[in-house]
C-alpha cells in the first residue's frame, strides 16, 4: 500500500514536500566543517566522488562547493521526487542511471547524462557521483566513475562526510540522515589524477585507489568530528559510524 501510495502524484506531491521541509531544516541548522576547501579552486572540472549513504550530506556540502554542483539522479519516479524535494542553490540535476547489464536493451539516458557531465566538466563545473551506487556493493566504487573522469581527463576528489548526530538506515548504502542542528565535517582529499589507457583496459586498480581515498577521507572525517587522532594512512572502514 506504501508503495502504491508514493507511486501516485498526490503521494509523490506529499513526500517531496516532506523531502523539501527535512533539507531546508537541516540546511539551516546544521554546523558545516569543510577541511580542504581550497582543494578543487583551480577552476577545471571535477568529478566529486562520495558514498551513496552520504547524499544528504552532500548536498548539504554543495552550496559551498567553488563551482556549480552537479549530481546525477534516476529516471525513475524516485527520482522525480528528489528534484521536486529539493531546492538548493548551486545544486544541479542531471537525470540518468548506470548501466544494469541485466536489462542492457532498456534506455535509462545514460549516454545523454554522461553527455551532459563531459559538457559541465569541460565547463569546469563540479559532477558529484556516488561509485557505489546505485545498485552497490556499499563502499565500494564501480568502473562509470573512473570511465567518465577518463574520457573528461578530469581529476577526481574523493570526499569523506562525517555526521553527529544522524540516523543511519537499514538500507544496502547504510545511509546517514543528519538530524536537525547536527554537526557535519566534510573532508576534501587529494585529487586522484586517472592516466589515458587504451579502450578495454580493466579500471580494475582505479577503483581500488578510488575506494581507499573515499574511505580515508571518512576516516579522516570521523576522526575529526570525535576529536581524535588523526586517521592513519591504511585507513579502510567498511561502513563510517559515529550516529549517535
Amino acid at each position: 500500500m506504501f508503495k502504491s501510495l508514493v507511486k501516485s502524484r498526490l503521494g509523490g506531491f506529499f513526500l517531496s514536500r516532506l523531502i523539501a521541509g527535512y533539507v531546508w531544516l537541516v540546511r539551516h541548522t546544521v554546523r558545516l566543517q569543510i577541511i580542504g576547501r581550497e582543494k578543487g579552486r583551480d577552476g577545471t572540472g571535477h568529478v566529486i566522488a562520495f558514498w551513496h549513504g552520504r547524499l544528504v550530506t552532500a548536498m548539504v556540502f554543495a552550496p559551498h562547493a567553488p563551482a556549480p554542483f552537479h549530481m546525477l539522479t534516476s529516471t525513475h519516479r524516485d527520482g522525480d521526487i528528489i528534484i521536486n524535494g529539493v531546492k538548493i542553490p548551486n545544486l544541479h540535476f542531471i537525470r540518468g542511471s548506470a548501466a544494469n547489464p541485466k536489462k542492457r536493451f532498456k534506455n535509462k539516458n545514460g549516454v545523454p547524462a554522461a553527455l551532459q557531465m563531459l559538457q559541465r566538466l569541460g565547463a569546469g563545473d563540479f559532477v558529484g557521483i556516488t561509485p557505489d551506487g546505485p545498485r552497490g556493493p556499499a563502499f565500494e566504487a564501480q568502473p562509470g566513475v573512473v570511465r567518465l573522469a577518463r574520457q573528461a581527463q578530469a581529476p577526481i576528489l574523493p570526499i569523506g562526510f562525517a555526521v553527529q548526530p544522524a540516523i543511519t538506515l537499514e538500507s544496502w548504502d547504510k545511509g546517514q540522515l543528519p538530524l536537525p542542528f547536527a554537526r557535519v565535517v566534510a573532508w576534501v582529499g587529494d585529487p586522484l589524477t586517472i592516466a589515458p589507457t587504451p579502450a578495454g583496459t580493466s579500471p580494475t586498480e582505479d577503483c581500488t585507489r578510488l575506494t581507499q581515498a573515499i574511505n580515508l577521507a571518512t576516516a579522516h572525517a570521523d576522526y575529526h568530528l570525535t576529536g581524535g587522532a588523526p586517521a592513519p594512512q591504511n585507513a579502510n572502514p567498511a561502513a563510517p559510524t559515529h550516529t549517535d
